[in-house]
């Protein structure tokens, strides 16, 4: 857990990566958790950029 903001940290896709080579099956659906939570960033993220882009 990062203290402060110059603690290194690992990035979403790295640690869902590192949450499916494990062998517990509770990472399993923690990393398909995070996998949906990317998606719907990237979902919300597009959509805000295209209301951005289309207003006037």
């Amino acid at each position: 857990v990062p203290f402060s903001m110059f603690d290194r940290f690992t990035v979403l896709p790295i640690q869902i990566f590192n949450w499916m080579s494990r062998p517990q099956e509770e990472f399993q659906y923690v990393a398909a958790a995070g996998m949906i939570v990317l998606l719907g960033l990237l979902l919300f993220i597009n959509i805000f950029v295209l209301w951005l882009r289309n207003r006037k």
